[in-house]
C-alpha cells in the first residue's frame, strides 16, 4: 500500500481548535419575513398554492409532493401544468431576496424578479454540465419565435429531489430618465445556490420567455411559477431599497500629531491643523501613522427608523451622532474586521464626530465608514479613496485530476471553531469531502469543484483554510465512535487527547487512491473508506470494526440533525432533509433519540468475535 499526506507546516499538528474572529459575520440589519401563516402575502390565492406545515417529495416518484397541516411552508401542487403564477403583495425595485425551495423529481419553477426576470428552478440533480435552463441558471428571452440571452450557472449546486436548498438574490431594477426611457438594464448583482456564487454582474436585457409583463417598469412584485410543477418554499425574505441616502454637511477635522489610544486624550489638546472638508478621508493626515483625525459636521437621514454603523479602520475609531456614541471601534485595526453599532435616527438633520487613531503600524491604512439603513443597502459615507484598492491575490486551486486528491489544512466548522487536524478529499467523480482525523467525523461533503486553498498560501497563510468550491452540506462534527453506559448516555462532543482509548493510527491508501483512516479504541481496531456511490452525487462510508478483546456498551454515530425522519424507502432524511442517510449493512437496527434538542441516530455495535461491518450512504 502507499502512504500520502500532503505537507502542511508543521505547527498544524500541535493544534486543536481555535476561534475567528468576534466580528467575522457581516452584521446586517434584519431582513422582512414574508409570513406564510397563510396567503394574504399574495395578491391572489390559486387553488394549486397552499399553506402547509410540512412537505415531503419522495425523491423515487416524478413530479410528486406530499404536504401535512399547519403553517410555514408554501406549497405548489399543479394539476399536471394547470396551475397560476403566485404574485407578492409588495412590489419592489432593487431588491434583496433569499429563500429555502425544495424541487419534486424532475420538477420545474422559477422565481421572478419584479415578475419578469428569472431565476430557473429545475430538478438539475448530478448533471455534469448545465445550461440557462437547469436550476440557477437566468432564463433566456424570447423574439422571433427563438430564444436568446440566457445565462447557465458557472457550476451545478443543485441538490437530489427532496431536499431542502437555498436561493439567495442580489437584484438591481432597470433604470429610466425623466421621460420614462431605459437608460440601464435590470441587473443580477449576485446570485448564490446552496452557499455557491453562481452567476455575479449579469445583465439582462429585458423580461424572460415567461414573464407575467412584457414590459419594463420600475417596481414590480416578486413571482413564484406556479404552471410548471410541484415545488415548495420556506423562510422567505427580503429587503427592498430606494433611491435615498444619507448626505453630509458642514464637515470639519482637526488634524493632531502623536499617539492616541482613547478618544478621551484628544480633549485637553490643541490639534496641529484643521479646516473643512467634502469628505472623510484618512489621506487628510498627510502621514502614515502617529496621528488622529477628527471628522465632526451634519448629516440628514432621508428617513426615520433604525440605522447601522460600521467603521473598518486600520486603528482604533469612534462614533457620535447626536453626542450619543454610537461605535466603540478600540480594537480597531485592520480593514476586514468592522466594529459596529445601531442608533434610530428620525428623518432630518444630525450632529456626528468621527475620531480615527493611528498610533502606529504604518503599513495598514484606510479609514471606511459604512451604514445600512430603512430601504437603504449598505453604502459608503467615506471618500473612496479612503480606503486602499487591494486586488484580490490569485486563487490557489487545488484540483482533481483522475486520481483522488488529498488536501490538509484547517476547516471552519462554524463561525466560532475551527478544526485543524483535516483533510480534504476530492474524488475523481466530482464528489468531495473533508474528514477530521481527530476524531473519525465526516465533517461536510460537496459537489463539483474540489477546494481553494489561497488562505493557506496568500501572505502569511494566518487563516491556513481551505474552502469548498461547491455547495457544501455539513454532516457531523462529533466523534465517530464512543463507549456509553447506556444508549442514552451523552454523545461526546470532542476525543479526550489525555487517554488512550480513542488513537488515530494514520491511513493507507487503497488500490484507486482512496484514504482508508484507521483507528484503535478501547481494544477495537477500526477502519473507516469513504467513497462514491457511482450512479448518484454520493458517498458510501464503509466502516470495519475489529475486536480484540472485550469491548462493550460500543456504539457508532449515524447522524444527527433538527430531525430524522425514516422514510418509506427505508432511508432516512436527517436536519429537517439537508440530506438523505441510506444504512446498506448494519449489525443491528440504529436507536433514534433526542439529546440536547437534536436528534440522533445511533447504531449499537456488540463485541463479537468476527469483525463487523457497518456501511451507509449519504446523498445530497
Amino acid at each position: 500500500m502507499r502512504y500520502s499526506l500532503i505537507c502542511l507546516l508543521a505547527f498544524i499538528i500541535s493544534c486543536t481548535t481555535s476561534e475567528k474572529p468576534h466580528n467575522f459575520t457581516l452584521t446586517q440589519l434584519p431582513s422582512q419575513m414574508v409570513s406564510l401563516t397563510d396567503l394574504s402575502a399574495f395578491k391572489e390565492s390559486p387553488a394549486n398554492w397552499q399553506i402547509a406545515g410540512s412537505v415531503y417529495a419522495d425523491r423515487h416518484q416524478e413530479r410528486t409532493i406530499e404536504s401535512e397541516s399547519g403553517t410555514g411552508v408554501l406549497v405548489n401542487s399543479p394539476q399536471g401544468s394547470v396551475g397560476k403564477n403566485l404574485f407578492t403583495a409588495f412590489e419592489h425595485g432593487d431588491l434583496d431576496v433569499e429563500l429555502e425551495f425544495m424541487m419534486a423529481t424532475s420538477s420545474n419553477s422559477g422565481v421572478y424578479l419584479q415578475g419578469r426576470y428569472e431565476v430557473q428552478l429545475l430538478d438539475s440533480w448530478g448533471k455534469d454540465s448545465v445550461r440557462f435552463a437547469d436550476c440557477g441558471g437566468i432564463y433566456q428571452r424570447w423574439q422571433n419565435e427563438q430564444g436568446f440571452g440566457g445565462v447557465p450557472p458557472r457550476t451545478n449546486a443543485c441538490y437530489a429531489p427532496g431536499l431542502w436548498q437555498h436561493l439567495s438574490v442580489k437584484f438591481e431594477a432597470p433604470r429610466f430618465d425623466a421621460q420614462g426611457k431605459k437608460v440601464r438594464d435590470a441587473l443580477f448583482r449576485k446570485v448564490m445556490l446552496n452557499g455557491v456564487v453562481i452567476h455575479e454582474n449579469v445583465s439582462v436585457s429585458g423580461p424572460t420567455r415567461a414573464a407575467a409583463f412584457d414590459d419594463e417598469q420600475a417596481l414590480g412584485p416578486l413571482m413564484l411559477q406556479g404552471d410548471h410543477g410541484p415545488v415548495a418554499f420556506r423562510n422567505i425574505r427580503y429587503k427592498r431599497y430606494g433611491a435615498e441616502k444619507i448626505t453630509f454637511s458642514n464637515i470639519e477635522y482637526e488634524f493632531y500629531e502623536g499617539k492616541f489610544l482613547t478618544a478621551d486624550t484628544l480633549t485637553a489638546l490643541e490639534p496641529t491643523r484643521s479646516g473643512q472638508s467634502d469628505s472623510v478621508s484618512y489621506h487628510l493626515a498627510q502621514q502614515p501613522q502617529e496621528y488622529a483625525l477628527i471628522f465632526s459636521g451634519t448629516l440628514t437621514a432621508p428617513t426615520s427608523g433604525d440605522y447601522l454603523m460600521a467603521l473598518r479602520t486600520a486603528g482604533a475609531s469612534w462614533l457620535w451622532i447626536d453626542n450619543q456614541e454610537v461605535v466603540d471601534h478600540t480594537q480597531g485595526q485592520r480593514l476586514d474586521e468592522p466594529g459596529y453599532g445601531e442608533v434610530h435616527l428620525d428623518q432630518g438633520e444630525h450632529s456626528f464626530k468621527l475620531i480615527f487613531s493611528k498610533p502606529g503600524q504604518g503599513w495598514w491604512q484606510g479609514l471606511a465608514w459604512e451604514y445600512e439603513g430603512p430601504e437603504i443597502p449598505v453604502t459608503a459615507l467615506h471618500a473612496p479613496g479612503s480606503v486602499p484598492i487591494q486586488k484580490p491575490p490569485p486563487p490557489h486551486v487545488v484540483e482533481v485530476s483522475s486520481e483522488p486528491a488529498l488536501q490538509r489544512g484547517f476547516w471552519w466548522l462554524d463561525e466560532e471553531t475551527k478544526k485543524t487536524h483535516t483533510i480534504a478529499v476530492g474524488l475523481p467523480s466530482a464528489v468531495n469531502y473533508v474528514y477530521d482525523l481527530r476524531n473519525g467525523a465526516l465533517l461536510s461533503a460537496w459537489g463539483g469543484s474540489f477546494v481553494d486553498a489561497t488562505q493557506m498560501w496568500h501572505s502569511r497563510g494566518e487563516d491556513q483554510t481551505l474552502t469548498p468550491l461547491g455547495g457544501e452540506v455539513p454532516l457531523l462534527s462529533r466523534p465517530l465512535l464512543a463507549q456509553l453506559a447506556s444508549s442514552q448516555s451523552a454523545w461526546p462532543d470532542s476525543v479526550d487527547m489525555e487517554s488512550d482509548t480513542f488513537r488515530y493510527a494514520g491511513y493507507q491508501l487503497n488500490s484507486v487512491g482512496v484514504p482508508v483512516f484507521e483507528y484503535h479504541l478501547n481494544g477495537a481496531r477500526l477502519q473507516d473508506h469513504i467513497g462514491q456511490k457511482l450512479e448518484e452525487r454520493s458517498l458510501t462510508r464503509n466502516i470495519t470494526v475489529d475486536f480484540n478483546q472485550s469491548t462493550s456498551s460500543l456504539y457508532c454515530l449515524l447522524a444527527e440533525g433538527k430531525s430524522i425522519e425514516h422514510l418509506p424507502d427505508g432511508s432516512y432524511g436527517v436536519d429537517d432533509f439537508r440530506y438523505y442517510l441510506t444504512i446498506n449493512d448494519a449489525p443491528a437496527s440504529p436507536i433514534e433519540r433526542q439529546q440536547n434538542g437534536q436528534t440522533q441516530l445511533l447504531l449499537p455495535i456488540a463485541t463479537q468475535a468476527d469483525p463487523t461491518n457497518i456501511s451507509y450512504t449519504i446523498t445530497w
